[in-house]
């Protein structure tokens, strides 16, 4: 049938050529059909008891109005993380929407018979999936440095570009949410990619896979949920619809495409329509008539079709009257058809529910199915129609049972309709389409193919294939083989079948089942040998069967033949002759070679030489042929000798490209010396037959022998695999001993090209089965936070209210073997501290007392500096190194002695610095004990919980027991309890002294007479009148610290939406004046930060409510008195306070072990004294509420948050404390953590910022409670979660899987990285042989891995280290070569005092007289911009401050007898300059502020301070290049704005001139020379690298600056590609850099130089100085090298010019001078590369912000600068280059090139060098 005709084509359909499914009860298409032809209902209906194992609450689980009903997805939470090269890590915390997704996605491909990496063209994906109820509960451990990875693998927008990275898919690639049309909405804007061409095939669809899997929801009346689990359409019963799990795809082409492709095709897409409903309803998530309407029409119009033509409507059919009813009097107005029940519709969701984003796909599905089997499924659960929608007056009705749809002359027609909640509304025709009938022609067999990843998963695909099989369908068996063949990609597992029909088929399968004949491969040939023996007319039979039945074959034969002849003949017209042998075994031979097989040697035997010679690529066929003519000729003395020779004389030998040796009598020869020889071509004779003799080893691993034509057998195999030796001879003839030789070629993964087997024969793609994804889980085997996702559920918001409580502790038992340890007490001399020390004396085994002294003493009692780290770690090195190292540690330093009437600023300042900062030294320190034990760590503390109603707290001494919260957390060796005492009890020495005895006991104990109590949560029932009543004023005043911050910004939004109020919001940070607010978006963008705030206000005032913004530290006590001032000014009364300033983000969390005193302080500073000032400011104050934001961190702890949880701790104790002694009530608010736009839920979930306000709201209305905490999650099951992880520990003694930092002698370096990777990937099957790219590491794992190893072992390794090294025993020996001090650099040192010191050679070189031209090179100048509140008092003192601190800053340089030398001075001459000024003054000034230094007087560097206004500055600050480079700009600002806050810096210990005296001295090791020789090997073998000029007439002298952008689509390719690669960015943009060097040089050999920073050393980095260095970098281009072998090569260059870059490279020219002196044009180097990594955040704490750029003019002393900035999520290119000698187009040529290179660097590394360039002419 004409299709063009029976479908009225308009060439613009698209054809569906594959789809795949997985729905609730189907878990394939197949039952997906025959449930709907069923009529099946595919919900499942709980039972409590499954409730409850899926975690749903007893509060739920028994509510009358919760359904417990869902349609479910079988095995959803089912990965096959191998299959796609996923690491366990990755699987654990990739998106479970993603999963599901990616595997149907696959499946959709294979059943359109593509897959990925194959001849796909631009492949592009559209879909969606539902918004994420939970994270997944398999995510894995959780910890800063992978956290930004870890989201990408989590957050559902990412879905679709990781399926397109890891298949590879390069069309576009779009995320799509338009709520329960977005499926529907992803097929329109596919079809609509494809008819644009933006893509050759299309994937469409969506997923929705909600938390917990098997749960059911509560109903509400009038919502659109079902009141029982059942979904109605259209039927007077409805309710609702009931939600479920799925996920559908289809594969799109355009027609054309398809049916010239041979592709199946189930459906064409004659036209979609996509509509929004705008504000044309009655409410945002009701439908409208109109905007469904609409998209209908506009399809019918886009599909050239009429309405009377639509045979059936699959309607979204919301199964609510008046969803129901909206939908089809829109439709009714679209089709515009008479009423009288005409067309059928239904609705999938009766089927199966409703799958959100993936309702549409499912509903598309099933009509495409109906299509295909031309029947129509019925629609459920109406039996009784909505009377509100009176079909009688429409042309629909309701199909309720199966329907054949009979023939008629026109293609059978069906709609779509989808729309989605907030109004996007979509429509779609679809209709059958007459593929082209199966071939006529009998098939004397076929070969079809099958592999998988795993034996496992090959034996499940055979089951499939059985089964499908033994349907009842009419299938093609050339098509099934041409299908498997070139629809399916070939995996290490394998089986191939030779089958005649399909029941030998069948037969072959069941043997392969049960393991009879048929073999699997599992191996790879890696080497191929072809024997060609003389080919025997026996075989001409299968020749000619061959000739017949492949097409392909026929036309290699034939014009091989006729290449001879002057006419074409049948080759087998003529009789035997050797010509004629000779032409059937070259064809045949040749075929093979044309089908895949690639052999890496041939040997000949006999006339087999022949054809062996012309495979070999010696002698062309041409020749050939003319020779053998004319040796068949001699041989029937038809020509004579001589004749011969002159034949002879013509034949062309060249040197082939495959070696060819001759076999005889199983001896093999090279015959290469006889192949000029004309006697040789007649007798086969070598001319040396013994020395010519060559060893074939037959047995080698992975060999394979080819053997063609011996014993009469067309072809037979040898092989030698790893764990087998096998012999296949070949005994079927004909086509089918041919395809089994093909098939036992590709079972030994030989690359056959099917498509060569396949020419001519019309072969047709149809619907196979797909791979069977090995079904598998994925759960983490720990988290760093103790409390586990899947033992915590998730709870709704009125559950979410606890206040602190206390409980009498559970009867235990004592072990007093547990006194009889030994013990560390930490001394503070009471009467407590004295009874429990003689107690311990009488039982323990040791007791060794530490008191409180001004430096470490030793005696009977050790004496330490509470205040000093060193004194901590002597102790513990002293106590470590003998045979009784502490077991147990009491901590009595922070122990109350006096009562005291209240916590004081003076108070908390002595419990900071003497207790809590000596307890984290004694945390960190306790490491160098030699003890693979626990270690017990007990503090003891008064009034540090209150307990019972007459208990008092104070708060300073709180911090202690927080910290030892998370200590215990971070240090799986150690174990921590804190004990809180009365002031009263006589026997409390007792009572503790019976706790100090307990095997196990809880993390916090309180006594109170004879009962001891331990904290726990009372859960607060909560009202809805008492959710919903608003608790602000109208018109009230709200003060908010913290204003501008995620939690107080996202409160005052609340605020304002329920009540026009007045915000005031103070922060301590600089925030734009109003009136700048427009003008900041416009020239930053709407993406800043800051901006984003600024609408965010705007948004607020829009609302009605009026905000101030004040800027105040609320630590400072006179900004707070001035805040105070502007409120009682400006406003009639306060009503409330909220105080939310904290210090947050990534700065803010730090481990224990890495936690400074700047970080202590930033936490304290806003929750601590901020506190104290705010109770002393507003005393007296009356206020509705005052509502303190703290923090679960305050009771959970958390890796990395130990400053931060002390700090929230405090908070909450302040506010007890504080409503113990005043009439204003205060409430600390302890919060989960806070979503807001910029963050995602994380693993325990999170408080949206929405019902986080109404949380608010509800506590407002509550009685005064002191603390209220908002858990997500059941917060007992949390907290008991964290006792039992730590009571297992105690109870057990295992050891987590974290390695300790504690060297252990028995442990070997290689055993310890084990189980760090173990723990790292979790993955337990890992040995000293694994490689960390093939456990699934990438770049960003590699830094998190990186610092793990060098925080273990306290070594310096380097990215570098892990590109070279790869697996665990090459990296155990580079620790043990560090370890051992192999290869160190020698020990740096303090210089000897001296007057003149020497200078480092760097600084030789830029030490510059004054007769030199250029004198402002050497300067470094910068201009920084400060817009905000600046004290240039402040600063000018910081600045003196550094003066003084760095010897940099008064240093002078001097000649003394021909020497340069350096002097230090004691004191210099500086003085900052200040001058207020406009904007057009500044620039002059700037434009003249660089100048020239005099290198001999000190200082060299001069600072200016413009003030513009009162919030603008412009920082000046030039300095000579001899002192400083860029790390030493970081050092300087950085430590300048630490100084500006008013912190103390540790003194410096090491200068500059130290490394230049212990330069001067290293130079002369041996180590020094080594580096010299490799650097003089480079000068020898490389010319230098120049670019010619390229002017034009636009050209201008100077140095100008071309820039390119990789952005962050590219960038990220770029760095998936290094990371499969094993390479770093560095190398990947060399290597393209080079490769441009040679098309525009056409040199060979090439160099650049590259600026290293050499602070190797760990002293070096914090030393202001230059340490800059260059490196030559070499690399040789050989255009037929492959790419990936000249990447790897460039690396090492690299890498090996790193390694020797601390030699200066200045002195490795001048000893290459001594010898090439003549030589012109010495200076080898003229381009330099410069790697720098972009600047991250500036400093925090600051009331200003800041940004830098260089003043200095543009001058290099090369042509060429080349400088990569890498931001980590896209990277700039500079050029800097002489535009003398360059144009600007040129320049941008260049880099436009260099974007290409990288493009084709990703597309195409298995390329040659040759190849890729030639692939961007």
């Amino acid at each position: 049938m004409d299709s063009n005709h029976y479908n009225n084509l308009n060439g613009r359909e698209v054809a569906v050529i594959g789809m795949a499914g997985r729905l609730p009860m189907a878990d394939s298409l197949d039952v997906f059909w025959d449930n709907l032809k069923m009529g099946k209902e595919c919900v499942t209906f709980f039972s409590d008891k499954q409730l409850k194992e899926s975690g749903v609450p007893d509060s739920l689980i028994h509510n009358s109005q919760y359904v417990k009903a869902k349609g479910v997805l079988e095995h959803a939470d089912h990965f096959d993380a191998d299959f796609f090269g996923i690491s366990y890590k990755d699987a654990c915390a990739l998106n479970i929407q993603a999963r599901v997704l990616l595997e149907t996605v696959w499946e959709a491909l294979e059943d359109a018979g593509y897959y990925p990496k194959g001849h796909l063209g631009r492949v592009g994906i559209f879909s969606g999936a539902s918004f994420d109820s939970a994270v997944s509960p398999t995510t894995p451990n959780s910890n800063l440095a992978g956290e930004f990875g870890r989201e990408l693998l989590k957050n559902k927008d990412f879905i679709n570009s990781r399926i397109a990275y890891l298949l590879d898919l390069r069309g576009p690639c779009v995320t799509i949410q338009t709520a329960c049309s977005t499926s529907l909405a992803a097929v329109h804007l596919a079809c609509q990619s494809l008819l644009y061409q933006d893509c050759d095939i299309a994937l469409a669809g969506g997923v929705s896979v909600t938390y917990p899997l098997n749960s059911g929801y509560l109903y509400q009346k009038g919502s659109f949920l079902s009141s029982d689990g059942h979904c109605r359409a259209f039927s007077e019963e409805a309710s609702g619809t009931i939600g479920g799990n799925g996920a559908g795809v289809v594969v799109l082409k355009r027609l054309t495409d398809a049916v010239k492709d041979h592709d199946y095709i189930y459906a064409i897409i004659k036209g979609t329509a996509m509509t929004n409903d705008g504000a044309d309803k009655i409410g945002y998530t009701a439908p409208s008539v109109k905007g469904i309407a609409g998209a209908a029409s506009n399809a019918l119009k886009r599909a050239e079709v009429t309405s009377d033509t639509i045979d059936f409507v699959e309607m979204h059919g919301s199964g609510t009257k008046l969803g129901d009813t909206i939908e089809v009097a829109a439709l009714t107005e679209a089709y515009g058809l008479p009423s009288g029940n005409l067309c059928p519709i239904g609705s999938v969701k009766t089927n199966i529910g409703h799958l959100d984003t993936a309702a549409g796909i499912a509903g598309l599905i099933k009509v495409i199915l109906a299509i295909k089997n031309r029947q129509l499924p019925p629609s459920l659960n109406c039996e009784n129609p909505n009377t509100s929608i009176h079909f009688e007056n429409t042309p629909f009705f309701v199909n309720t049972q199966l329907i054949s749809v009979s023939e008629k002359n026109r293609p059978f027609r069906a709609a779509v309709n989808s729309f989605g909640m907030g109004g996007s509304n979509v429509h779609a025709i679809v209709e059958s389409y007459e593929n082209e009938p199966a071939p006529s022609r009998v098939s004397n067999g076929e070969v079809i193919i099958l592999s998988a990843k795993t034996q496992t998963a090959l034996t499940e695909y055979i089951k499939k294939f059985d089964r499908f099989f033994a349907r009842p369908a009419d299938l093609c068996l050339s098509d099934i083989a041409y299908t498997s063949q070139i629809g399916r990609m070939p995996f290490d597992n394998r089986i191939f079948l030779v089958c005649k029909d399909i029941p030998d088929a069948r037969r072959q399968l069941f043997q392969v089942l049960n393991h009879e004949e048929i073999m699997y491969f599992n191996n790879k040939a890696e080497e191929v040998a072809l024997f060609l023996y003389p080919f025997e007319m026996d075989l001409l039979d299968q020749i000619r069967e061959l000739y017949h039945e492949i097409p392909a074959f026929k036309e290699t034969l034939k014009s091989n033949f006729n290449l001879f002849q002057r006419t074409e003949v049948d080759p087998f017209l003529s009789q035997d002759s050797l010509f004629m042998r000779f032409i059937y075994s070259y064809s045949f031979s040749k075929f093979l070679l044309d089908c895949g097989l690639a052999p890496n040697i041939v040997f000949g035997c006999g006339e087999g030489i022949y054809t062996a010679a012309c495979l070999s690529g010696i002698v062309s066929l041409k020749d050939m042929g003319i020779l053998v003519k004319s040796l068949d000729a001699l041989q029937k003395g038809e020509s004579t000798y001589h004749e011969y020779l002159h034949s002879f004389q013509s034949l062309s030998i060249s040197s082939g490209v495959r070696p060819i040796y001759m076999v005889q009598e199983d001896i093999f020869y090279d015959i290469q010396s006889d192949l000029l020889n004309a006697d040789f071509w007649i007798r086969f004779m070598p001319s040396s037959s013994e020395d010519q003799r060559v060893w074939y080893d037959w047995s080698k691993s992975g060999r394979l022998s080819v053997k063609l034509f011996a014993k009469k057998q067309m072809i037979d195999f040898h092989c030698k695999s790893e764990d087998m030796w096998w012999k296949k001879e070949i005994h079927k003839k004909g086509l089918e001993g041919f395809y089994s030789a093909i098939g036992t070629l590709w079972g030994l993964q030989i690359p056959i090209c099917w498509e060569v087997l396949q020419q001519g024969r019309k072969g047709r793609k149809i619907s196979l089965p797909t791979y069977p994804f090995e079904k598998k889980t994925y759960r983490s085997k720990g988290v760093s936070h103790p409390v586990l996702k899947d033992e915590v559920k998730y709870m709704p918001p009125s559950e979410w209210f606890y206040i602190p409580s206390w409980k009498r502790e559970e009867s235990h038992g004592e072990n007093n073997s547990h006194w009889n340890q030994n013990w560390l007490v930490f001394d503070d001399e009471s009467d407590i501290s004295s009874d429990l020390i003689h107690r311990l004396k009488r039982c323990a085994a040791s007791v060794t007392i530490v008191r409180k002294g001004d430096s470490f003493l030793t005696g009977d009692i050790l004496y330490i500096n509470p205040n000093l780290e060193s004194s901590f770690l002597e102790l513990f090195q002293r106590l470590g190194d003998t045979q009784n190292p502490p077991q147990r540690i009491l901590y009595l330093w922070g122990f109350l002695k006096e009562k005291q009437t209240q916590s004081t600023p003076e108070q908390f300042e002595f419990v900071q610095k003497d207790c809590f900062q000596s307890l984290i030294y004694i945390v960190r320190t306790l490491s160098v004990l030699k003890t693979r034990q626990y270690i017990k760590l007990i503090t003891i503390g008064r009034e540090t919980t209150v307990v019972l109603d007459d208990d008092v707290i104070r708060s300073s001494y709180v911090i202690m027991p927080a910290l030892g919260k998370v200590a215990a957390q971070e240090y799986p060796h150690l174990k921590y309890s804190h004990i809180d005492i009365p002031w009263t009890d006589k026997n409390v020495g007792e009572k503790l002294f019976g706790i100090l005895g307990r095997d196990i006991t809880p993390e916090k104990m309180a006594i109170r007479g004879n009962t001891i109590w331990v904290p726990t949560f009372d859960h607060l029932k909560i009202k809805d009148a008492v959710i919903q009543t608003s608790a602000l004023k109208k018109d009230g005043v709200y003060l908010v610290f913290g204003g501008v911050g995620n939690i107080g910004l996202a409160l005052a939004e609340q605020f304002a939406q329920r009540s026009n109020c007045k915000l005031i919001l103070v922060s301590r940070s600089y925030f734009p004046k109003r009136e700048r607010w427009e003008q900041w978006i416009q020239n930053n963008g709407k993406q800043d930060r800051i901006s984003q705030k600024i609408m965010r206000l705007m948004s607020i005032e829009r609302l009605g409510s009026k905000v101030a913004l004040f800027r105040a530290d609320i630590s400072n006590q006179a900004h707070m008195e001035k805040l105070l001032c502007f409120i009682r000014s400006n406003y009639a009364q306060l009503n409330g306070i909220i105080d939310a300033a904290g210090f947050v983000g990534e700065s803010a969390k730090q481990t224990i072990e890495e936690i400074t005193s700047l970080n202590i302080v930033q936490h304290f500073q806003a929750k601590a004294k901020g506190l104290f000032v705010l109770e002393q400011v507003f005393d007296g104050t009356e206020v509705d509420f005052c509502l303190c934001i703290s923090s679960m961190a305050a009771v959970l702890g958390g890796i990395g948050l130990g400053g931060y949880t002390a700090a929230n701790a405090f908070m909450d104790a302040f506010v007890q404390e504080h409503n113990q002694k005043s009439k204003y009530q205060w409430t600390s608010v302890n919060l989960d953590t806070w979503l807001t736009d910029q963050t995602t839920q994380p693993f325990y979930g999170g408080i949206p910022a929405e019902e986080g306000g109404n949380a608010i709201n509800t506590i407002l209305n509550m009685p005064q409670v002191h603390q209220i905490l908002l858990s997500v999650t059941q917060l007992n099951k949390r907290m008991e979660k964290i006792g039992s992880i730590f009571q297992e520990r105690e109870a057990t003694g295992k050891t987590p899987l974290i390695v300790s930092r504690v060297p252990l002698a028995e442990n070997s370096i290689e055993s310890r990285l084990i189980a760090i990777w173990k723990n790292f990937f979790e993955i337990e099957d890992i040995t000293s042989e694994s490689d960390f790219f093939k456990l699934g590491g990438d770049s960003l794992k590699l830094i998190e891995l990186l610092t793990i190893i060098n925080q273990e072992f306290q070594v310096g390794l380097n990215i570098s280290d892990f590109f070279s090294e790869k697996t665990i025993h090459n990296i155990g020996q580079l620790i043990t070569k560090e370890m051992n001090g192999t290869d160190r650099l020698p020990e740096f040192h303090l210089a000897p005092k001296q007057k003149f010191y020497p200078v480092s050679c760097i600084q030789r070189m830029l030490y510059l007289p004054e007769s030199v031209t250029y004198t402002h090179r050497p300067n470094l100048a910068n201009q920084i911009t400060i817009e905000g509140t600046f004290c240039v008092e402040q600063f000018e003192r910081a600045l003196n401050q550094i003066v003084q601190r760095h010897e940099a800053f008064r240093t002078s340089f001097h000649q003394i007898n021909g020497e340069v030398v350096q002097q230090i001075h004691g004191d210099v001459d500086f003085h900052m300059g200040y001058q207020k000024c406009d904007e057009n003054t500044a620039q002059t000034i700037i434009q003249n502020f660089v100048q020239p230094f005099q290198l001999e007087d000190a200082p060299l560097f001069r600072v200016t301070v413009l003030e513009i206004t009162e919030e603008k500055f412009y920082i000046l600050m030039d300095m000579h290049h001899i002192l400083y480079d860029e790390k030493s700009l970081d050092i300087i600002f950085s430590e300048i704005w630490k100084l500006y806050r008013g912190e103390t810096l540790e003194a410096l210990k090491y200068h500059y001139k130290d490394y230049a005296v212990w330069q001067h001295d290293w130079l002369k090791s041996e180590q020094a020379q080594q580096m010299k020789q490799v650097g003089l090997r480079k000068m020898e073998g490389f010319n230098r690298t120049v670019l010619e000029a390229h002017r034009d007439q636009s050209c201008f002298d100077g140095f100008r600056v071309g820039k390119m952008i990789v952005h962050p689509d590219l960038y990220r390719q770029v760095d998936d590609f290094c990371s499969r690669m094993h390479l770093t960015k560095t190398g990947l943009i060399l290597s393209a850099l080079f490769l441009i060097l040679f098309e525009e040089t056409g040199q060979a050999n090439l160099s650049v130089g590259m600026r290293v920073s050499n602070r190797y050393q760990k002293e070096w980095n914090s030393i202001v100085g230059c340490f800059l260095e260059k490196s030559m970098i070499c690399g040789t281009i050989n255009p037929e090298c492959l790419l990936k072998d000249y990447l790897t090569e460039m690396q090492r260059n690299l890498m090996e010019a790193m390694d020797c870059a601390l030699f200066p490279f200045a002195l490795v020219k001048e000893e290459w001078m001594k010898t090439n002196a003549n030589q012109e044009n010495t200076e080898r180097i003229r381009i330099m590369v410069n790697y720098m990594v972009a600047q991250g955040e500036q400093e925090s704490g600051l009331p200003f912000i800041m940004h830098a750029k260089s003043i200095k003019k543009i001058w290099s002393k090369y042509e060429i600068n080349f400088q990569i900035i890498d931001f980590l999520n896209r990277m700039e290119l500079q050029f800097k280059y002489d535009a003398s000698l360059y144009s600007e187009r040129y320049v941008s040529s260049i880099l436009n090139r260099f974007l290409k290179i990288l493009q084709r660097f990703i597309e195409s590394e298995n390329c040659s060098i040759k190849n890729l360039l030639k692939s961007g002419e």
